[in-house]
Parts: structure tokens; C-alpha cells; sequence
């Protein structure tokens, strides 16, 4: 026995020198970020302003891979069968962390077992806007008497069932009493933007300021409103869905990276400073500004967690509103 314990004991000591070796050379090739839908989304652009900062910081390429499909489970199945090394990262926002909420029978893995949040990024404005194609609302309350005037003709987009601006249309529909049509579009942000631009849906509810910002300044879509707690300085002129008797600011967009919870805790802490380090960066900060994201950071990955942990509640309330049917 004694043999053994110490051949135990010898085996435990190479292992360890090594483990501990492999955490302090971390990175020791690419980082990958994982976005769940596709390109030209504020969580992809988010990930692509920050991958030249974070690269710099670590010493190694960081690259964002897309894999959109069903509203981000496909994404989050394949992240689940990684190995929790830190060399790949998943972005996440609202529809991330409904997913447990919504869809956990058709998860092969425990959601809190596998994600943990590693860092906020940032929050995002979103309109509510209309399109100017034949569509006589000028206001949101003109929207919803025409909506009432028309009932199941006026028409909405999304990025898809389940999406974030598929839940914000269903609360807002709910308060208002208003009985609207989803046409979703899953060729993501840009397409139902341009559905809207075209007149084959007539308002999108929480269209992100990055995605809406060229159609509104071309002057082919009409911004409503927008879901923030105060007016966005940019459109001093559109009032806040507070203002105009909708006070869903909570479940405004956001967006964070999030890691495998069995990732060591050495290897969590230096990506938690590269990513500080990005959002830190000038270069970082201009680019975020230009696209109207404002960026979130904490000191602490405890923070982050709480941060997160405070908008999946605001979502959770929304989820039981509406109810999940949805989605099925």
C-alpha cells in the first residue's frame, strides 16, 4: 500500500507542475468567440471591436466564428461538448439566458452547470420603429389606433420566433391591447430591417440602434420611440416607450461574453482582464460610441455576474407575462 501512495504521490506531483504550467502559458493558441447568430448583430459586432484589443492583451489571434440557428441553441449545444480550457468564449445577450427558461427540454446539458458569465460588454438603445411605405402612424399611439382600427393587419418583424424584438412586440402588444402579425425573417438583424424599409412589415419593436440608425437617417423608417431610461442625445426628439406609457426599460438589449463554469479560475481571470483591457482601449471606446452602444464594465467577474443575473430576472417577469407559447 505504501508503494502505491507513493507512486500516487509521484504521479500527482509530475501532474501538477504541468496543469499549473499550462494555466500560466494560457493562452496556448486562439481564442475563439462563438456568436449564435449572424454577422452584422450588436453581439457580433460587439465581439469583432473588441477582438483586436483582447488579442493584443494575450498574445494570441482571437476570432469570432458565427453559428446562427435556432435562436442560439445551436450555438450553445456545440459550446456545451467543448472543452472547458478558455480557448473559446460564447457571447450572449437577453435570448441567451432565456434559453433555461424556455427551451430546456431540448437541451442535452444543465445551462448553469455549463455557462457562466465572464464579462458585461455592454448595453445597447433600441427603437421601436415604423416604416414610411404606405403607413400613416406618425407617433406610437397612432400606432396602436391603427393597429385597433385594423386588427390582425398590421404586421411586425423579428429575427425570428423567440427573438428579442419576437418577446418586446408580444409585452407591448399585450399592454397596449393591439392585435398584430410576426413575420419573422432568420437571415437575421439587416434583412428584417430591410423588410421594414420595404413596407413588408410595418413597425419592428427594439430595433438596436446600430442596425437602425442608416435606415432612420436615410429617412426610410420612423423611429417611434426608443427603450432606454432617458432620450438618446443623438435623437433628442424621440421620446423614451417610458414616456409614451411603456415602462419595459429593464428588458432593454445587452450584451456579455460568458465561459464554461469548469474552466479554471486562473484562466477565467485573465480573460476577465483582456476583456477589461479591450474595453479600456480608446480605439474601443470611439468605435463603440460611433455604433451608440454603451459599454458596461465591472472590476470584478463576481459584478459581472450580478449584472447578469439582474436582466435575466427582468426577463424572466416578461417570459411570465407572455407565457412560452410562443415559441412552441
Amino acid at each position: 500500500m505504501r508503494k502505491i501512495l507513493l507512486a500516487a504521490a509521484g504521479l500527482l506531483a509530475l501532474i501538477l507542475p504541468t496543469q499549473l504550467q499550462a494555466q500560466t502559458d494560457f493562452p496556448t493558441k486562439p481564442i475563439r468567440i462563438i456568436i449564435g447568430g449572424g454577422a452584422g448583430g450588436a453581439t457580433d459586432i460587439v465581439a469583432r471591436l473588441i477582438a483586436d484589443d483582447m488579442q493584443a492583451f494575450l498574445g494570441q489571434p482571437v476570432v469570432v466564428e458565427n453559428k446562427p440557428g435556432g435562436g442560439g441553441l445551436v450555438a450553445m449545444d456545440y459550446y456545451s461538448r467543448l472543452p472547458a480550457d478558455g480557448h473559446t468564449l460564447i457571447a450572449g445577450s437577453s435570448t441567451f439566458v432565456m434559453a433555461p427558461m424556455l427551451y430546456s427540454e431540448k437541451m442535452k446539458y444543465d445551462y448553469y452547470k455549463v455557462f457562466r458569465p465572464l464579462a458585461a460588454l455592454n448595453t445597447i438603445p433600441a427603437f421601436l420603429v415604423a416604416t414610411k411605405e404606405d403607413f400613416a402612424p406618425k407617433s406610437v399611439q397612432e400606432l396602436i389606433d391603427y393597429a385597433k382600427a385594423h386588427p390582425g393587419q398590421v404586421r411586425y418583424g423579428s429575427a425570428g420566433i423567440g427573438g428579442i424584438q419576437h418577446w418586446h412586440t408580444m409585452i407591448f402588444a399585450k399592454q397596449a391591447g393591439i392585435d398584430v402579425v410576426h413575420i419573422p425573417n432568420t437571415d437575421g438583424a439587416p434583412a428584417f430591417m430591410a423588410d421594414l424599409a420595404r413596407g413588408d412589415t410595418h413597425f419592428v419593436d427594439n430595433a438596436n440602434i446600430a442596425i437602425a440608425r442608416p435606415l432612420v437617417d436615410a429617412g426610410k423608417v420612423l423611429p417611434l420611440a426608443v427603450d432606454t431610461e432617458e432620450r438618446v442625445a443623438e435623437y433628442p426628439d424621440v421620446p423614451t416607450l417610458g414616456e409614451v406609457g411603456f415602462p419595459n426599460v429593464k428588458a432593454q438589449q445587452w450584451g456579455a461574453l460568458f465561459i464554461n463554469r469548469e474552466t479554471p479560475q486562473e484562466i477565467q481571470d485573465k480573460l476577465h482582464a483582456a476583456v477589461a483591457a479591450a474595453l479600456n482601449s480608446p480605439t474601443v471606446k470611439a468605435n463603440l460610441a460611433k455604433q451608440g452602444f454603451i459599454p458596461v464594465q465591472f472590476a470584478t467577474q463576481a459584478e459581472d455576474e450580478a449584472w447578469v443575473a439582474e436582466r435575466t430576472a427582468a426577463w424572466a417577469e416578461i417570459v411570465e407575462i407572455v407565457g412560452t407559447d410562443i415559441v412552441k
